[in-house]
């Protein structure tokens, strides 16, 4: 998925406002760390499953939080969060490993 179509999605998303700044930043391949975790939605496993019905790593999850990017973190039934195989006890520390792994690719202001 391109930046443009993650943008629609995002704005689509009524719990979740960019501001006009951000969103033209984006559009330019720009976004702000800060930013990109307040994107962070909950998704349904049973909805996650249904859009990606190959998907292995994210099998023992209860939810997925999916960010600007279509990059996802897991939550497991635990309550640890998983990005690939590697799995956190803080939200905070998966998404910054998310955002060191690809975040920083998708985005190449950082």
């Amino acid at each position: 998925m391109d930046i443009k179509e993650s943008i629609e999605k995002i704005r689509q998303n009524s719990n979740f406002e960019l501001s006009e700044k951000n969103l033209e930043n984006l559009k330019k391949g720009i976004i702000d760390y800060e930013v990109w975790v307040d994107s962070g939605v909950y998704v349904e496993m049973d909805v996650f499953k249904s859009l990606y019905p190959d998907n292995q790593v994210y099998k023992n999850c209860s939810y997925v939080i999916r960010y600007i990017g279509e990059l996802y973190i897991g939550y497991t039934k635990d309550n640890t969060f998983k990005v690939g195989s590697m799995t956190y006890t803080t939200l905070k520390i998966a998404e910054l490993s998310l955002w060191d792994k690809e975040g920083r690719k998708l985005f190449h202001n950082q």
